[in-house]
This record gives C-alpha cells, sequence and structure tokens, in this order.
C-alpha cells in the first residue's frame, strides 16, 4: 500500500491501517479469509525482499498489517478493541519481549513476518481477556 515508504514511523502508520481495515470489513465472514490471505501475501514479498537485501527493511511494512490482523481476527471491530489490540501490538513489536524476540531473531522472509505474527497472537489472546471477566461481552 506504500505506507512503508512514509518517512516517520511506517510501522506504525501501517499498524494503523491495520485498525481501520478492521473497523470497516472486521464484521464481514470473510475478514478472517482477507486475514490468511494478506499473511500468505506477506510472507512472499518478505521472502522476496529479504532475497534481494539481506535485511529486515523499514520500508516493508506489509508484516505489521498481517499482525495486526491477526491481533483482530476474533474480537468485534469496537472503537476499544481497536484502540487496546493497537496499543498491545506496538507495545509487543516494538519491546519484543519474548517469545517475539526469539522470532525477531531468525533470518529471512520467515522471521520478518514471525515476530509480527506471534505479537499479534499474544495481542489476541491479551484482548480475550475482558470478554472473559465481563462474561462474554466483547470489549
Amino acid at each position: 500500500m506504500g505506507l512503508g515508504l512514509i518517512p516517520f514511523m511506517p510501522g506504525t502508520i501501517t499498524s494503523l491501517a491495520g485498525g481501520i481495515i478492521f473497523y470497516l470489513i472486521g464484521k464481514s465472514p470473510f475478514f478472517p479469509i482477507i486475514t490468511i490471505l494478506i499473511t500468505l501475501l506477506s510472507f512472499i514479498i518478505s521472502y522476496i525482499a529479504y532475497s534481494h537485501v539481506k535485511d529486515d527493511l523499514p520500508s516493508i511494512t506489509v508484516d505489521e498489517l498481517s499482525g495486526m490482523l491477526i491481533a483482530y481476527t476474533f474480537h468485534n471491530p469496537t472503537i476499544l478493541t481497536i484502540i487496546a489490540g493497537f496499543i498491545l501490538f506496538r507495545l509487543f513489536d516494538i519491546l519484543k519481549p519474548f517469545p517475539v524476540r526469539y522470532f525477531d531473531n531468525i533470518k529471512g522472509g520467515f522471521g520478518i513476518m514471525m515476530d509480527d505474527i506471534v505479537a499479534g497472537i499474544l495481542t489476541s489472546l491479551l484482548l480475550f481477556i475482558p470478554e472473559i471477566l465481563w462474561h462474554g461481552q466483547p470489549l
């Protein structure tokens, strides 16, 4: 989408785009399928980019988009969910606690993608906590 070419915080801007996409189409029954397709495409893009430059370029941000969509896939597109998911995902992506850091250390397109996928999974799991505490009520 060209968001990686933005000179100021391209990963954060792409993560925001993931929240907007979720807000717009998160209730669609096709949202999980769209997430899977974007994730598969992201693996291909990451592999090709790494094979050319042997690095995780900041301008390639499709991995952040994929991670954000994974974080939101099993949740309702409410404003609170979008904000909480964005904050949690960015914290995991920037601070890279275990196991995110483990996958960040893997070289190649697989490693580029997996740290964001794991950050998305951890975010999704944490987003379930309020739903469990409030007896199934979405955040």
